[in-house]
């Protein structure tokens, strides 16, 4: 399925703009593009989680990692995430790879805004699904270049101890 993505190039890169001139770092506008996500991802859970698993609410840290790797990616792009890992250094790590992502997809980054990271606000959705099913965290969006391949997302998702 996923959306269109010219539609939402258009739209993302109309929102960034709009937000830039609303605060006064990159950091902020990471924040701000963040806590939009966050909002998203909380009515994804609410919507979207029903339709794949009737009658069930997230219970496990696993079956939440595998609904956004797999049905959510795939309902927002069109495809499932890349890659789902364990972090090496640490228990409460994950990281989820994405070789394509549509959030930086066709936007450039002005220089004046440094190391700004448009994935921000998938990185929120994330966080608003794992927020929402119970196993609050914080997601950290990096745009990594590589020889390899043209540029892709990784999300570090840190749950905070219970």
């Amino acid at each position: 399925m996923g959306i269109n993505e010219s539609a939402f190039s258009f739209l993302f890169s109309e929102f960034i703009s709009y937000e830039k001139r609303r605060v006064s770092s990159s950091a902020e506008l990471e924040q701000k593009m963040d806590q939009a996500g966050f909002e998203v991802g909380f009515k994804i859970l609410e919507s979207l989680y029903p339709r794949v698993k009737p009658g069930r609410r997230p219970t496990k840290l696993m079956d939440v990692l595998q609904f956004i790797s797999s049905p959510c990616w795939n309902h927002l792009f069109g495809r499932t995430i890349d890659s789902l890992e364990k972090g090496t250094d640490n228990d409460n790590e994950y990281i989820l790879t994405d070789y394509q992502p549509l959030c930086s997809k066709f936007i450039s980054v002005p220089k004046e805004l440094g190391e700004f990271s448009c994935c921000s606000f998938v990185g929120g959705i994330i966080r608003g699904i794992m927020s929402g099913a119970g196993f609050p965290c914080s997601v950290t969006a990096y745009d990594m270049k590589d020889e390899e391949k043209e540029g892709y997302a990784l999300y570090l998702i840190r749950l905070e101890s219970s």
